[in-house]
């Protein structure tokens, strides 16, 4: 996995708690533990400037 490319797959949103689950969720963890502050997103540039040009996003209830 490079630290450059956008990461995304399905995971599971927990309700009511709110956790989520899932491959992604797991990567994004083990990244971001060390680093990231409590309620914290970090992104790569290029993660940040191809999320801004998304359009859309399912949710699936």
């Amino acid at each position: 996995m490079s630290l450059s490319d956008w990461q995304w797959g399905e995971v599971i949103l927990d309700r009511p708690i709110g956790d989520l689950w899932g491959i992604e969720v797991n990567r994004a963890s083990r990244l971001g533990e060390d680093i990231a502050e409590r309620g914290q997103i970090l992104l790569t540039e290029a993660a940040q400037r191809q999320q801004a040009e998304a359009t859309s996003c399912h949710r699936e209830q």
